[in-house]
């Protein structure tokens, strides 16, 4: 996608830093638990479920004390540089022989690096491009992602046996040291510093936000929605392929690359135009409305084609669409309740999610045609609650405006012939966001008229937005 030319070096560079980053996350992750099954076996993977809960909570309450007087890019450097650390040690603990105590240690430290470095990515990112270049470029860089995840599966697959798992993990921590230099090429997209809050204001702060509230609610409703869309396609998965667990495995080996050659294409091509076309709300609904199809497809045609369906909605597609407008949801909240926000959906919401989710599949495991009717109502529900959260995400944009408006000097031109043309433009438009907008695109900071596009963008048709973007562009207002 054309890309402004100021902004080519600063793409180029995040480009690279995600595809190092996602690619060592992914060696990491597959070796670890490589190790951990060989040593200790399938039988032991419920006390990983349970323990990984219990670290989403340990890093979600970790991260923000690590976060107290760094800038977003700092941060991101020592949680690379701790990762590196951790997946070293963990690599010391297990080779050789080892022993289940170096399983367990790998794994576990593996776990709790990598959700410290998820926690962040999103605040990372947000904090290095303005509003309307988050809608634009997340997508793509969520994309190359997905490139660096194929090509981390490729070289677990190729070279795992010649040189050894564990040795792979050097290549994942030389990765993630590439990630944290490619950092330090990158700035933010404003020079003010935000102020910074205590760690209990921040949380309370966050916690005060209807937008936050509804995101910990969704997120949590996904997170259960995505487990039972992993329970029903592996049992339809293996099923189709006679519980023959080679075939199996192969099988998923070939999705895991096919999946994610998809997602890469969806994030550099497709979800970007979704995002510019119809706004982030839309495309929320539409990730939504996905795993209500999914769930109906298991649930009314069960085999191995609703399977890789399902399969496709619990993975590629969330990579490649829900998770950048994950990201972008907290783009409507003030930059200094981001990391506590972030806190509390990963160290709170989804751990929860996950101990509610592991309980009840374990009681339905029996039972899976029941998940899939289950899934249906429950999807129901999650497109409800989107719905709602679209509707907070657009009022809280506006507040953000006209919070990051207060503290504008003067405008350098006269608002009302904004606010005339902007009537002339979309009559259908509030007075609220039309007054805001008003004020913005008089005001000398293309960073508020940035926002004030995202406002528009999110109530307006595209082709009002954009000419209302044209507009802002001429000298003359129009």
């Amino acid at each position: 996608m054309p890309v402004n030319q100021a902004l080519a070096p600063k793409v180029v560079w995040l480009c690279a830093l995600s595809l190092c980053y996602y690619c060592a996350v992914t060696i990491g992750d597959t070796v670890a638990q490589s190790v951990f099954v060989s040593r200790l076996g399938v039988g032991a993977l419920p006390n990983i479920f349970l323990l990984k809960a219990g670290i989403d909570v340990l890093s979600g309450f970790l991260y923000l004390p690590l976060t107290q007087g760094r800038s977003p890019r700092r941060i991101w450097q020592v949680l690379l540089s701790f990762y590196a650390l951790v997946v070293a040690i963990g690599w010391w603990t297990s080779s050789g022989s080892g022993s289940d105590f170096g399983a367990y240690v790998l794994y576990a430290g593996h776990e709790v690096a990598w959700t410290l470095a998820v926690i962040h990515w999103g605040i990372f990112l947000l904090d290095v491009f303005g509003p309307a270049e988050s809608r634009k470029l997340f997508p793509v860089l969520f994309g190359v992602g997905r490139l660096g995840a194929l090509l981390g599966g490729l070289l677990v697959g190729s070279l795992a046996v010649p040189i050894g798992a564990s040795n792979l993990l050097w290549i994942a921590i030389t990765l993630a040291l590439i990630s944290v230099f490619a950092s330090t090429r990158l700035g933010s997209h404003t020079p003010r510093r935000e102020a910074h809050s205590s760690i209990g204001k921040a949380r309370r702060d966050a916690l005060a936000s209807p937008l936050i509230r509804l995101i910990a609610l969704s997120t949590a409703t996904m997170v259960m929605l995505r487990y039972g869309l992993r329970m029903v396609s592996l049992d339809e998965i293996r099923s189709a392929f006679d519980h023959d667990k080679d075939q199996v495995a192969a099988f998923l080996g070939l999705f895991s690359v096919v999946g994610n050659a998809l997602a890469f294409v969806l994030g550099l091509y497709v979800v970007p135009r979704i995002l510019a076309r119809l706004g982030v709300g839309a495309a929320n609904l539409a990730y939504a409305s996905s795993t209500l199809f999914a769930f109906l497809l298991t649930w009314l045609l069960p085999g191995l084609a609703s399977a890789s369906g399902a399969r496709f909605v619990e993975m590629p597609l969330k990579h490649s669409l829900k998770t950048p407008l994950s990201v972008l949801f907290y783009g409507a909240e003030e930059p200094r309740i981001r990391i506590a926000a972030r806190s509390i959906i990963f160290g709170v919401a989804i751990p929860v999610a996950t101990v509610v989710a592991g309980l009840s599949f374990r009681e339905l495991r029996s039972h899976v045609g029941l998940i899939s009717v289950l899934g249906v109502a429950t999807s129901i529900l999650y497109v409800a609650i989107c719905a709602w959260q679209n509707r907070v995400y657009r009022q809280r944009l506006e507040h953000l405006l006209a919070i990051e408006l207060k503290d504008e000097t003067p405008p350098a031109e006269p608002t009302e012939r904004w606010e005339l043309q902007l009537q002339e433009m979309a009559p259908a438009l509030g007075d609220r966001p039309r007054q805001l907008a008003a004020q913005a695109f008089a005001a000398d900071n293309e960073a508020l008229r940035s926002l004030a596009l995202v406002v528009l963008s999110e109530q307006l048709p595209h082709h009002l937005a954009s000419a209302i973007g044209r507009a802002t562009l001429q000298p003359d207002g129009g």
